[in-house]
């Protein structure tokens, strides 16, 4: 079957044959015809080629960004579970012959972080609209200098990894900025004085081994202490006070009183605090309140800190 129309088959005299393809070709490969041309017994031979439709060309380019295109981000080291949220393009475009379609698929992406003070969490997005990736920090920064305690910042990276070939990868840089160092003075152990036993309104109780401390605390919580040496300065005195009598009674009067503590310990600097505590009260049973004495730590001078007793168990 002929795929070409030829406009005459014979004639006489000059003339001009006009041939054309039925159809387009689209198919894949070309169509050929010869056609023979007799004038006078002498054969002349033309060959007809229609050629292949062009091949359409189907590619898929991919795209791989975040927003905001920044890499890196600090969170502050005094607070806990701050948030950073990044947009993730991870898709791919249809183009037909190099022109782009309005078709997308979304492609698949991981995360890899080196860090376990921060929460990571991701959302592939759908089509070509944004995925999210949210960094959170799980805790303050308690990292410091173990020589001095210095507050250090602390640094963490964050991949995220196409898994569209070649797996591109985007970097993120995550610092935390130092914690904020504070200082406290303090006692330890803590002294106790029983209530008197059930008959009797006074108890004593040994006071022993009270030293003097300095503490150190990066955002609140303690990472060092120190003994220092201390004064007592109104060691000498009485305290008094009222427990509460309960609903519909009456207060219940209270004092107390240390005895042999060292006799310099109101105006020099002591490295121990030994002596007996009385307590003075008809109370019994649970106790919940504390007393204070006031004095100063030895630390660059005189710090203000406070001896706290506890009356009861």
């Amino acid at each position: 079957m002929s795929d070409f129309e030829i406009s005459s088959l014979s004639g006489t005299g000059p003339a001009t044959i006009r041939v054309k393809p039925k159809a387009a070709n689209e198919s894949e490969s070309n169509k050929e015809q010869v056609i023979k041309v007799i004038v006078q017994g002498v054969e002349r031979e033309v060959t007809l080629v229609q050629k292949a439709a062009p091949k359409i060309v189907e590619t898929w380019g991919t795209y791989f960004s975040i927003t905001p295109e920044t890499t890196s981000h600090t969170f502050d080291g005094t607070k806990r579970g701050e948030t950073l949220e990044i947009g993730v393009y991870s898709y791919q475009q249809k183009f037909i012959d190099n022109n782009p379609q309005d078709e997308y698929r979304a492609v698949d992406w991981k995360v890899e972080s080196s860090s376990d003070w921060l929460e990571v969490t991701q959302e592939i997005g759908e089509a070509n609209a944004a995925g999210k990736l949210t960094i959170k920090t799980k805790s303050t920064n308690q990292e410091h200098n173990p020589s001095n305690y210095d507050p250090l910042e602390r640094t963490a990276i964050v991949k995220i990894i196409s898994q569209q070939e070649p797996n591109t990868e985007i970097v993120l840089n995550i610092t935390q900025s130092p914690g904020t160092r504070t200082t406290k003075y303090g006692f330890e152990p803590t002294p106790n004085i029983p209530f008197p036993n059930l008959g009797q309104n006074t108890s004593t109780a040994q006071i022993s081994n009270v030293k003097g401390y300095q503490y150190y605390l990066i955002n609140g919580i303690q990472v060092a202490k120190f003994i220092k040496q201390f004064k007592i300065t109104d060691i000498s005195k009485t305290i008094e006070g009222q427990f509460s009598g309960g609903i519909g009674s009456e207060p219940i009067p209270f004092k107390v009183w240390l005895t042999d503590y060292p006799s310099n310990i109101a105006t020099q600097w002591v490295s121990e605090l030994n002596c007996v505590g009385h307590l003075q009260t008809i109370m019994s049973g649970f106790g919940g309140i504390q007393v204070t004495y006031n004095g100063y730590i030895n630390d660059n001078g005189n710090q203000s800190v406070q001896l706290n007793i506890r009356l009861g168990y």
